[in-house]
């Protein structure tokens, strides 16, 4: 038997039982067929209430188990959380190093231009008459190497805590600019040292 339906309201149709719910209609769509008096609710219909019945599974045979539902485990950002505060702590621990190793640089930057200043000038007792050396004869080697290492491991950190882009950012830059100034100030000692620069 063929129905007409209303849908979207407007009537549509006439649709075969089979392909009333192909086509839209549901237990609460109002349809219509010959013999009828009204517009009726298409669950209410006798001969199409199966269609719109709810599927039940049998019962369970006795011999099959019901096998417990595995729930997966959440995704959890742990590890990725580890990782950043490692990295983190990386680049604040290299930019205070970094910084710590770029002051004790200057500072035996000063300490080797205050020692040379010191040991330009003396005076000649036998000359009885003040006396200057050159200034590359009195830069102390060994001041000069550890300036350079110290600057050196400066700027090392500091390109490292630069380089791990996390971290506080105006440290990782100044900690990176330090070490910068401390080895161009050990390498002009290096030029005093060779004569082609003065204090």
């Amino acid at each position: 038997m063929q129905y007409y339906a209303v849908i979207n309201g407007m009537q549509a149709g006439p649709f075969e039982e089979t392909a009333l719910k192909a086509n839209g209609v549901t237990a609460s769509t109002y349809v219509w067929c010959e013999g009828m008096d009204n517009w009726v609710a298409a669950g209410s219909v006798p001969a199409l209430a199966p269609l719109f019945a709810a599927a039940t599974p049998p019962p369970v045979p006795p011999h099959v188990t019901p096998q417990p539902q595995v729930q997966a485990n959440p995704v959890t950002y742990a590890d990725d959380t580890k990782a950043k505060k490692r990295v983190n702590s990386t680049a604040i621990w290299s930019s205070i190093v970094s910084l710590t190793l770029s002051m004790i640089a200057i500072l035996v930057f000063f300490g080797v231009v205050s020692y040379t200043n010191s040991r330009t000038g003396y005076y000649d007792f036998y000359l009885e008459m003040y006396m200057y050396r050159p200034e590359s004869e009195c830069v102390p080697e060994s001041g000069m190497i550890i300036d350079i290492l110290l600057s050196a491991l400066a700027l090392m950190f500091g390109i490292i805590a630069l380089a791990k882009g996390r971290g506080v950012k105006i440290l990782r830059i100044i900690s990176f600019a330090f070490g910068i100034i401390a080895l161009l100030m050990s390498l002009y000692t290096v030029l005093v040292y060779t004569g082609n620069a003065h204090f």
